[in-house]
């Protein structure tokens, strides 16, 4: 199971799962299954969510995705140039050819304000039906944003020559460009274009995309929220050739400021753990862990979550607020009583443990038929540490 993937045990046996993350899973084998099934058909996909056993069999197909057959060790330079000038000769239609290699993040930013914003139109290249048409703008990011992410990012990520990671992380910033400058304003590719640069070490120009889209849509609380994580490296300097080594503390920013709900913050952090960004994951669990209206639900995944990752430590925070929120629920106190214990907390262990037996106890006075805690607790395991410990009065 993945963070985010909500499994619960029903009454009869059969198990439920929820969450975005659990049904895109589902839905990746389903695909899976459709693909292999039907060798002699073509594959191709408009992505809305990635799929993790695609990423190495797709290559840019025009405006959407191909999925090769078999897994593609490398995108040739054909691939690439030829994609290159696709989306060159695209955005003719849309802004106007002016974007390279070489545009300077500062004026994609003053394009996207002067353009979006203020409604300037006296330089503009493209045509005037795209930028009164936000549906259009949205649509083509996104579709631009996931080659640029879904092919050239998570393959420069895989990549071991730094000859062809280099060249694929110049093509990704380039269709990250191009994304942001379709619509400025899109979250999923404000914070994709973010990662990117911040992963560079570039933070003040990460800095400068999201104060651009926060200009143009002072009222999404994410962005917002992003902004102020970047604020303390907006003024760090840019490394030489525009590449560096990121900071854990700044880079871990961008990631957790990209989780606006918890779906999207499951989403953030089982991408990062995939591909090897532990503790950039974990930071972006620890933001939901650290906001105070958490709900039930949302610490019920991040107790789960941290078990995956064996962060028993977390666990037990976790837990701590659950109980908090439903005291009276000896099951509560029960399972926070249990993650003491793994962690030799013996004393802590034992006080929940009697608040716990003290709950259960009322219940069956009132309810013969409800689980007996103490019952329970002879064949759990995760209390053999300390179980000699315990007094017998419990």
């Amino acid at each position: 199971m993945k963070p985010g993937e909500v499994l619960t045990q029903l009454p009869d046996g059969r198990v439920s799962v929820s969450g975005q993350t659990a049904v895109m899973s589902i839905n990746g084998l389903l695909t899976k299954v459709i693909f292999d099934k039907n060798p002699d058909h073509s594959f191709y996909v408009e992505e809305s969510f990635a799929l993790d056993w695609m990423y190495p069999h797709l290559v840019p197909y025009g405006i959407i995705l191909k999925i090769e057959r078999e897994p593609v060790a490398q995108l040739t330079d054909d691939q690439i140039e030829r994609d290159h000038e696709y989306w060159s000769q695209y955005s003719e239609r849309f802004i106007g050819n002016w974007i390279t290699y070489e545009t300077p993040v500062k004026e994609v930013c003053e394009f996207a304000v002067r353009t979006y914003r203020l409604r300037d139109y006296s330089v503009f290249k493209g045509d005037a039906r795209f930028v009164r048409d936000d549906n259009a703008q949205k649509a083509f990011s996104k579709l631009r944003n996931a080659i640029g992410k879904s092919v050239y990012g998570w393959r420069a990520q895989e990549a071991r020559d730094p000859a062809y990671q280099a060249k694929l992380i110049k093509e990704a910033e380039f269709a990250m460009k191009q994304a942001f400058a379709f619509c400025p304003y899109s979250p999923e590719t404000v914070f994709n274009y973010a990662s990117l640069l911040a992963g560079l070490g570039r933070y003040p120009d990460a800095y400068r995309v999201v104060a651009t889209c926060y200009e143009i849509d002072p009222d999404n609380a994410g962005i917002r929220d992003l902004l102020k994580q970047l604020e303390p490296y907006k003024d760090s300097p840019i490394p030489a050739a525009g590449v560096g080594t990121p900071s854990q503390p700044a880079a871990a920013a961008v990631a957790a400021a990209s989780a606006t709900n918890l779906e999207s913050a499951f989403n953030v952090a089982s991408s990062l753990f995939n591909t090897g960004r532990s503790n950039e994951g974990v930071a972006v669990l620890d933001s939901l862990l650290a906001k105070p209206e958490a709900d039930l639900r949302t610490l019920a995944s991040l107790a789960q979550a941290y078990q995956q990752l064996q962060r028993v430590d977390r666990v037990e925070t976790t837990m701590e607020r659950y109980a908090r929120l439903v005291p009276d629920s000896p099951e509560a106190w029960y399972q926070l009583a249990a993650v003491q214990a793994v962690l030799g907390k013996s004393s802590s262990a034992a006080g929940n443990l009697r608040k716990a037996f003290q709950l259960s106890d009322s219940r069956l006075a009132t309810n013969p038929a409800g689980a007996n805690l103490r019952t329970q607790l002879k064949s759990d395991t995760r209390f053999d540490f300390i179980r000699q410990s315990l007094d017998p009065k419990l």
